[in-house]
């Protein structure tokens, strides 16, 4: 079986070259209330990875002004998941001026797509806020190691074998997960999730066509170079819970 790494980037870039148009916020009477005049340039979404040779994102911002008056622009970020640190290097100034954005997976955030807010607040002109999607990255996706096709056999517990027959793995709806179709030979499409090692699945309890498949399986390699499945599965039809061992050897 054909496998495929991802490459490590030193430094993540934006994912669009187009700056961001940012949201008047302001409300409210009295001072400071006046429709913005400034903008910032410069604001893109981004990706970063859980990996030390590209878990950072820079991204230089420029603040201008339209105003006649000097007014001091003010900036902030919300919505930080977990495990990602974000700073300004000049969190207010006058402008045109120029602040560094960065954004680093510091401790194995977890993958998926965050959207941070940059809050901006003029001294004179009023609050705008700009929406910055922040892609977190897993690490390596071990489910494009198993997408192929694979030949299967099962057996009920301490029986005989089956009939074998093939299914095909295919990439889930997100990192570390496959989809198995005519999983159990019975032409339904079950998905699994890969634990972080890489080297064993977990199949959540979920139902389908009235059954409700779960389990798990571990892989191994055998002297021929293939990549082999094995594990135990349950099934449960109408109440009745059948448990299985499964065997599969990728192509």
């Amino acid at each position: 079986m054909k496998k495929s790494y991802l490459l490590p980037l030193v430094v993540s870039i934006g994912l669009f070259s187009c700056t961001k148009s940012g949201t008047d916020t302001t409300s409210g009477t009295g001072a400071n209330t006046n429709k913005t005049s400034y903008k910032v340039n410069g604001v893109v979404d981004v990706s970063i990875q859980n990996n030390p040779d590209s878990n950072t994102s820079v991204t230089t911002l420029t603040i201008t002004d339209t105003l006649k008056s000097a007014q001091k622009i003010t900036l902030s970020l919300d919505g930080l998941p977990n495990g990602v640190t974000g700073t300004l290097s000049n969190t207010s100034g006058y402008p045109t001026y120029t602040s560094v954005l960065t954004f680093v997976d510091a401790s194995n955030a977890t993958p998926g797509v965050y959207p941070i807010k940059l809050n901006c607040e003029g001294s004179i002109s009023g609050k705008a806020s700009y929406t910055i999607n922040l892609t977190v990255r897993a690490d390596h996706d071990y489910a494009n190691d198993w997408i192929g096709t694979a030949d299967a056999i099962t057996r009920l517990v301490n029986g005989d074998p089956g009939p074998s027959f093939t299914e095909t793995i295919t990439h889930g709806d997100r990192p570390n997960r496959v989809v198995f179709h005519n999983f159990f030979n019975d032409g339904v499409d079950v998905y699994a999730d890969i634990r972080p090692d890489g080297e064993n699945v977990d199949i959540p309890s979920q139902t389908i066509n009235g059954a409700i498949y779960s389990g798990g399986l571990s892989t191994v390699n055998d002297p021929s170079g293939r990549h082999i499945l094995g594990g135990r599965v349950t099934r449960t039809t109408n109440g009745n819970l059948l448990g299985y061992d499964i065997g599969l050897t990728m192509r």
